[in-house]
């Protein structure tokens, strides 16, 4: 079936980028009559999403290449969005790697150290401003998978791939490492060192100098120059901090208490440890952004102590500008919030959390572009675990009214959260989907019965605060618009 001259209009003017709202103020109409046309052109065109829809109109409109020419006018992270379907990515300009897990060689109870010294490693070279660097996350999920390295370079989109082994045994560690081309799977370089296991910060300094030589980057002043060895209660102390980092990246309430536990035995031993007062902090947030804290309050006032302990102890560390901004971002600062994710990202331009980090923050200064920009950035570099960002991604759009890519962008998230089951029904509210919305508003009230202290009842004043602590990053009337939605697929507001 055709369309008529007002459906492509609006269908093309959508998937050039323009919201509902721009396509209705543009034309003097609802943004709900833009809404319904945009349903009558998927109707008709068999489309289900706007990746789809731009090929549809390429075809549609016999060789004018709509889709070729909105490229370079759609928002900036639906190009991207349309690759995370893709099982190879497009290689990027300039130099690029990922670091892969280092395999553990011993028993498995230690398998948290080589991991540990990957995600140093990684974290080190992402403070080279030349070097993009591909997200850890992403190099988890393929390493779970047990793709060879040329797959991996494929799958990211990157150049090369450093990997390795690492085997600690009482005071010794032996760690191998080798830098890969991606294109070929020659090694460019590899190394093996045997050394004291207090010397293991000179070891990753020393593959770092070593990677960054043999790629050609300027070698700056990088984080991990701070510390070239350890004592023995630093090594303790460093050896708590793995654990830690290993416990919260797991997820889960337990996993977050035993995270706390053990950067708190690394700081019984340095005090005044940036990296160990940020990952106390971090695992106080992780409770906040999930819910999942008896006294929210309480562990707000933690993750925000700790951050500011951490920047005080070193004001270079990146991550705990990280920390102090996610705090802030929480407790409703969003202009302090933003000058310490800025800040963040000067000291580490290429560590995706940061990136993802901005995206939040101009989300709640109502920057939306500068927020959908930041977030592309943080997806290109960790492509295969972004569900941070498109969370983000769907509660924006769907701020915008743009509904149904909301549920597009929520939908290719894997990990639970409460805040996509909502905004999915919200979203699938507004589109009068009856069936997805009480789908999604189930899978709501399950996961709401794992968050302590849940508002029970539908009619508790509780639930303001409640929706305010899941959406912090939202303004007064974005957090309205959201709870629209929500109550009218009968979740309580």
């Amino acid at each position: 079936m055709p369309l008529t001259q007002r459906e492509s209009m609006i269908a093309e003017r959508y998937a050039q980028g323009a919201t509902y709202k721009k396509i209705a103020a543009d034309l003097d109409i609802a943004p709900a009559t833009v809404r319904n046309h945009l349903a009558a052109v998927y109707r008709k065109l068999k489309v289900k999403n706007k990746p789809e829809l731009i090929h549809a109109l390429s075809a549609h409109n016999n060789g004018r290449h709509v889709g070729a020419n909105a490229e370079d006018c759609m928002p900036p992270t639906m190009p991207l969005l349309r690759n995370l379907d893709a099982d190879v990515l497009l290689p990027i300009s300039g130099t690029s790697v990922a670091i892969m897990p280092f395999s553990n060689i011993g028993p498995p109870e230690s398998a948290y150290f080589g991991h540990g010294v990957a995600a140093d490693l990684q974290h080190n070279l992402t403070c080279f401003h030349d070097l993009f660097v591909s997200g850890r996350s992403s190099c988890l999920a393929l390493n779970a998978q047990q793709v060879d390295v040329m797959e991996v370079a494929r799958r990211l989109g990157v150049q090369y791939v450093l990997q390795g082994t690492v085997r600690s045994h009482q005071e010794m560690v032996r760690l191998t490492a080798e830098l890969v081309d991606g294109t070929t799977g020659m090694v460019l370089w590899s190394e093996r060192y045997d050394r004291s296991l207090r010397d293991i910060l000179e070891i990753e300094a020393e593959v770092a100098s070593t990677v960054a030589t043999n790629l050609s980057i300027k070698i700056a002043n990088a984080e991990y120059e701070r510390r070239l060895s350890l004592s023995d209660d630093q090594l303790t102390a460093y050896d708590w901090r793995l654990r830690g980092e290993h416990c919260y990246g797991s997820g889960g309430v337990d996993n977050m208490s035993k995270a706390k536990d053990c950067f708190t035995r690394a700081l019984e031993i340095e005090p005044n440890s940036a990296e160990a007062l940020t990952g106390l902090s971090i695992s106080y947030a992780l409770g906040c952004d999930q819910l999942l804290t008896d006294n929210y309050e309480e562990c707000l006032a933690r993750h925000l102590d700790y951050a500011e302990q951490a920047v005080a102890a070193d004001e270079t560390y990146s991550r705990a500008h990280y920390a102090l901004a996610c705090a802030n971002l929480f407790c409703g600062n969003p202009a302090r919030a933003d000058h310490h994710a800025a800040r963040s990202i000067e000291l580490n331009p290429s560590e995706y959390h940061n990136l993802c980090l901005r995206g939040y923050t101009f989300m709640s200064l109502g920057r939306n572009e500068d927020s959908l920009a930041s977030f592309d950035q943080s997806l290109r570099r960790n492509p295969l675990a972004p569900s941070s960002c498109l969370r983000a991604l769907g509660v924006m759009e769907y701020v915008e009214s743009n509904y149904r890519q909301s549920t597009i962008d929520l939908s290719r998230i894997t990990a639970s959260y409460v805040q996509k089951a909502s905004t999915l029904a919200a979203a699938y509210s507004q589109l009068e989907q009856e069936d997805e919305a009480s789908a999604a508003a189930h899978s709501f009230w399950t996961l709401s019965e794992e968050i302590p202290n849940c508002p029970t009842s539908t009619d508790s004043d509780e639930w303001r605060p409640f929706w305010q602590r899941a959406y912090p990053y939202l303004q007064s009337d974005a957090l309205d618009h959201v709870l629209d939605g929500v109550s009218k697929v009968g979740l309580p507001t």
